[in-house]
């Protein structure tokens, strides 16, 4: 299913390029040629995210995109790929980037988690397991765990833990926000208002303005 974006936002794309330039990693080898086919995909993945979102994860010191042949999951601490040793890295399997498959749009949630979390990379909690990271989104944390505590959550996994939670919800809001209206209307309005809205981003930013290169 395609992942379904929300109207143009000036600046997006300028934004969604900067982040592609210096976040993403192609670990492709013999598949080379699709590089610029993978690029594309990730243009879309991230297209639902706002501009200001964007900007805060291309200055982050954590939070890369590595493309590959393996498995899809995401590495909360220091790896090495090539040269570099990235700090919170979501591994994308190519063919589920193309497809914009399920596990690929968890896995950008989990970067997001993480990136809302610990914005200088240092500690590896999420948002969604604690709040102490980020004063910004203090209040974020304390809604998500109670729409968690509800329990209207589709998906068994989801049931399990804030942080499956936040997973399911935000791919959900991602591919078909109206149904996740109505499977869970108190995540889509949380999601809607704050990590999927410019303006939240743009109030709420996640390190001081001094810090901000």
């Amino acid at each position: 299913m395609p992942v379904r974006g929300g109207s143009p936002i000036p600046g997006k794309e300028r934004s969604i390029r900067r982040c592609l330039d210096s976040k993403v990693v192609f670990d492709l080898g013999e598949r080379s040629a699709a590089t610029a086919g993978a690029r594309d995909a990730l243009r879309r993945l991230l297209s639902p995210l706002p501009p200001a979102s964007l900007d805060e994860l291309s200055e982050a010191a954590a939070g890369y995109f590595v493309v590959w042949s393996g498995e899809t999951c995401y590495r909360p601490g220091l790896s090495q790929h090539g040269e570099a040793v990235l700090a919170g890295v979501a591994l994308l399997n190519l063919d589920q980037l193309l497809a914009q498959a399920l596990p690929v749009l968890r896995t950008l949630a989990a970067l997001v988690d993480h990136l809302l979390g610990s914005p200088d990379g240092r500690l590896p909690a999420p948002i969604s397991r604690e709040a102490l990271a980020s004063a910004a989104w203090a209040e974020f944390h304390r809604r998500l765990l109670a729409a968690y505590s509800l329990g209207y959550a589709d998906d068994e996994a989801a049931r399990g833990s804030p942080t499956e939670y936040f997973a399911w919800a935000f791919a959900a809001y991602c591919r078909d926000r109206r149904q996740l209206a109505a499977t869970d209307p108190l995540a889509y309005r949380l999601l809607h208002s704050t990590v999927f809205s410019q303006a939240y981003w743009r109030g709420h930013l996640l390190r001081p303005a001094g810090s901000r290169s």
